[in-house]
Order: structure tokens, then C-alpha cells, then sequence
């Protein structure tokens, strides 16, 4: 309604100048160019750096929002509805670190690695706990074509990845630093977890897993 129009481009006005634009808890369903016009921000949208959709009801986002956010480093779209990776999603954002999509309905991604690569480049965190994905995402390529090379943070814990006892994906991030997979019931680990020599912090808490294997000692 007009209220909740106003109230959306009264805040994008007033708090996009400071770079972080804190839209949760809004009760929104779909978003647009219409509802969020950052061309109208003084200054121009390059200057938003931190954007905050969480806890909304969102299930759809306009192709071209997210597109003249070229200086975006952290989005959250955290306990929404999407239940796969909006198109939007997947603009070129160029600066973006830290991505959330915690808590929503996704049962997979529908993207390539050079998607990924081309829309992501400089993504070093990707929360994806909460979903209902059943495997490691294959759209994060493998050894010899990885979408996200940066990455150094992925959380896939609370999904229902039971059974993912080779994951490519898991291969095509040499530079991860910090790996859940908490809560999935799997009943042993990806054999790909052994080769990521910058792993310091893995959690297989809340799995079925009874041993870990000898080679679990490789790790940092």
C-alpha cells in the first residue's frame, strides 16, 4: 500500500548515505525497482554497502533490483521464502562478500559455476543453513572449475544432506577456512573434506557419524 511505499523509500532516502539499509521485518512478499528506487538515493546506489532483507516473507525479486548496487558487500535475505536463488540474485555484484540465505525453502540452486564466478567474484561467506538442500550445491563446481575460489566461510548445517560421500563442490573451495555441515544426518563425512588444506574450523555436530577416519588428522 502507499504507506508502506512511502515508509520504504522515506528510509532508502535517509540511511542509504550512511551505506547500510536495514529493510527487515516489513512484512514483504516481492520486491522491485518499484518499491525500492535507489536511483532516487542522493548520491547514487554505489554508495550501499550493506543491505538488510532478512525476516520478511519475500518469494520473489525483481530481475533488476540488485543491479545498480555495484559497491554491495553484505546482503542478508535470511528467513524469507525464495525456494531457489532469485534471478536478481544473480546481477553482477561485484563487490559483495557476505551473502545470507539462511532459514528460506531452498531445496537447490539453479546456477552454473561461471554464473556463480561472474555474479559472486569476490564472495568470501555464503550462509545456507536452514534450507532444504540434500546435497553439497554442485553449482560450486569442482577442482578444475570453481565458481567461488575466494570462499572461505560456508554454512550448510540444518539441510538434509545425508548422503554426499564424495561432493565435488567441497573441492572447488581450496581457500575455505570455516565448514558446517552440522545437523543433516549424514552417516559419514564428504571423503572431499580431506583435501581442504585452509580448514580451520569443521562441525559435523548433530550427524549420525560414529568415526571419522585416520585421515581427518590432515587437516590444519
Amino acid at each position: 500500500d502507499s504507506a508502506l511505499l512511502d515508509s520504504l523509500q522515506r528510509h532508502l532516502r535517509t540511511f542509504a548515505p550512511s551505506g547500510i539499509v536495514d529493510l527487515s521485518e516489513r512484512g514483504l512478499a516481492t520486491l522491485g525497482r518499484r518499491e525500492l528506487d535507489f536511483d532516487a538515493v542522493e548520491g547514487g546506489p554505489a554508495q550501499i554497502r550493506h543491505l538488510d532483507l532478512s525476516s520478511n516473507e519475500l518469494y520473489r525479486l525483481e530481475r533488476s533490483l540488485l543491479r545498480p548496487l555495484a559497491g554491495l558487500r553484505e546482503l542478508s535475505l535470511s528467513k524469507n521464502c525464495f525456494t531457489d536463488v532469485p534471478p536478481a540474485l544473480l546481477a553482477d555484484l561485484p563487490a559483495l562478500t557476505t551473502l545470507d540465505l539462511s532459514c528460506n525453502l531452498l531445496s537447490a540452486i539453479d546456477a552454473s559455476p561461471e554464473r556463480l564466478r561472474a555474479a559472486w567474484p569476490a564472495l568470501t561467506s555464503l550462509d545456507l543453513a536452514r534450507n532444504r538442500l540434500t546435497q553439497i550445491p554442485l553449482c560450486l563446481g569442482d577442482e578444475h572449475d570453481a565458481a567461488l575460489p575466494r570462499l572461505e566461510r560456508l554454512d550448510l548445517g540444518h539441510n538434509c544432506i545425508q548422503y554426499s560421500v564424495d561432493a565435488a563442490g567441497l573441492r572447488a573451495t581450496p581457500a575455505l577456512r570455516e565448514l558446517s555441515l552440522s545437523g543433516n544426518g549424514m552417516l559419514q563425512p564428504p571423503r572431499s573434506l580431506w583435501g581442504l588444506r585452509c580448514l580451520e574450523r569443521l562441525d559435523l555436530s548433530a550427524n549420525r557419524i560414529r568415526k571419522l577416519p585416520r585421515s581427518v588428522g590432515d587437516l590444519k
